[in-house]
């Protein structure tokens, strides 16, 4: 997720008031917001987690390009968690901001950015008034994560994929190559402490072998 985002970020993210979604408890890392997306870690390695997330629903939009098509995809949630859907309601941000890249068989790619949206409205979500905005249903994942502090950049998210790749291959671990998500948890108002997620969806059953068991 570029780093362009994060200007618009923070006035989103101090108005956050509802309980977390999934598990009873949220990651330490989500401090910003009280409702984020939990999940349940299967096991660890040096060099990534294993975590498995329950289904979701969530608001989506896609992207044309990774720069200021970002900032206009932002927003355009953002309106729409403003009230810009059917019954004009207003809904508090969640974290984090998904941003999903698939590539096809010709090499061509799409992204999508995502806002969880909160409990209250997983099985009831708003219908978006705007034609770019999608309510999506996400179903059990299972992914592979790489986490990095520091401010997320389009270099870095590179940088920090290629390494997760290059372990999951190491271990010889069965993941979908051509899909990557890339997860944004603080504003910029949060200057230190940051937290950044890469990931990718496991094909199958995970490797989770010896002590790393969680």
């Amino acid at each position: 997720m570029a780093n362009m985002i994060a200007a618009f970020m923070f006035i989103i993210f101090m108005n956050s008031f509802l309980d977390t979604f999934g598990e009873s408890t949220k990651p330490a890392f989500c401090r910003e917001t009280r409702e984020c997306f939990t999940f349940q870690t299967l096991c660890q390695t040096k060099d990534y987690d294993v975590r498995s997330y329950k289904a979701s629903v969530w608001a989506g939009t896609e992207m044309k390009g990774r720069l200021a098509a970002t900032v206009t995809a932002f927003w355009r949630l953002f309106r729409y968690i403003q009230g810009k859907n059917e019954g004009g309601v207003k809904i508090n941000m969640t974290a984090p901001v998904i941003t999903k890249v698939s590539e096809d068989a010709s090499r061509q790619k799409k992204s999508k950015m995502y806002f969880l949206l909160p409990a209250a409205y997983q099985d009831t979500p708003p219908v978006p008034t705007d034609s770019d905005v999608f309510i999506e249903n996400f179903p059990p994942l299972t992914v592979f994560v790489n986490s990095f502090g520091g401010w997320m950049t389009s270099s870095k998210e590179k940088k920090q994929l290629k390494a997760l790749a290059d372990s999951l291959n190491n271990d010889q671990q069965k993941y979908f190559a051509s899909v990557t998500y890339s997860a944004g948890y603080n504003s910029p108002m949060e200057l230190t402490n940051r937290h950044n997620e890469v990931w990718y969806e496991a094909d199958g059953q995970p490797k989770c072998n010896g002590n790393n068991r969680k």
